[in-house]
Order: structure tokens, then sequence, then C-alpha cells
């Protein structure tokens, strides 16, 4: 298993994290990338808490964007779910393969509104987010970034 990986996108997820207007963010690209692994890693580093919902493993966690959207009741419900204390210094709420819940997606805008305070991230490859024609996207309300795969820079870096 890869323990350290140099990834240029690590630049970019730092200058997000430290923005004074800062998003949700939406990390997108194609499957196989890496998203996962570098939001796992960005989340070690950077916070005392992870609170990871996988919505393509976890199919329950989605029942949680069922009812109201407001960010009170989401954010207990996601500190309730997943066990992970949220608060708004020291945790990152972390929303894998969001495209497998369009409400959550939905839901994004109202953590840019009503929660900035708070650090979000999803990732959605592209496969997934486009089955949903009738998801009402927050325009405006997220950053994206897009994860490529591994350069041939990177994999020189990396190799030494």
């Amino acid at each position: 298993m890869i323990q350290a990986l140099t990834r240029t996108i690590t630049h970019e997820l730092d200058h997000w994290y430290n923005s004074p207007n800062r998003k949700p963010l939406l990390l997108r690209g194609a499957r196989q990338t890496g998203k996962t692994w570098i939001v796992n890693a960005f989340g070690a580093s950077h916070f005392d808490h992870v609170a990871r919902i996988d919505f393509m493993r976890d199919v329950d966690a989605r029942a949680l964007f069922d009812g109201n959207l407001t960010t009170d009741t989401l954010l207990r419900s996601i500190e309730i779910y997943t066990g992970v204390p949220v608060r708004a210094e020291s945790t990152l709420i972390f929303l894998d393969e969001i495209q497998e819940c369009p409400r959550a997606i939905t839901a994004l805008k109202y953590f840019c509104e009503d929660a900035p305070d708070y650090h979000v991230v999803a990732t959605v490859s592209y496969m997934g987010i486009s089955r949903h024609e009738d998801v009402s996207f927050p325009i405006g309300k997220v950053d994206m970034l897009t994860l490529h795969p591994l350069t041939f820079a990177e994999f020189l870096t990396n190799a030494g």
C-alpha cells in the first residue's frame, strides 16, 4: 500500500483550506484516479477528525438527506451516523461518491449559505453525476477541483 504519494493537487487543496471565502469543495474526476485517497490523506494531515460517508458503499446513509436539509439537522445527523465529533474548526466532512445521493448534492448549497465555517469535501465521478438529470446542482455555491490521473511529472517525482 502506498503510504505517501505526491500529487500537485495537494497545493490546490491547501489553498481551498486556507481561503477566507471557502465553499464546499466538489472534487471531480474519472473513476480510480485517487479522489478518495487524496481526500483521506488531506483530512488526516489537516484535521483532528474526518466524518466520512461513502454513498456508494453505504446506501443507508442516503436516508440522512431524505428529509430536512437544514445544516443544523444535517450536521447532527452526520455526527450521530459516523460517530465522529463534527466541529467547524477540527472536522472534515467528507461525502464520498456524492453522485449516489442527489439530495446531498443539493445540500451543498445550504452548507455554503448556512455553515461556511465547516469544511465539506465531496467526491464525484464524471460518469456518476451525468446520470441524475433532475439534480438541483448548486451552481456558484461550491468550489470545484478536478483530479486527473497521475501525470508523468508526478510519476517521476514519486519514483525518485
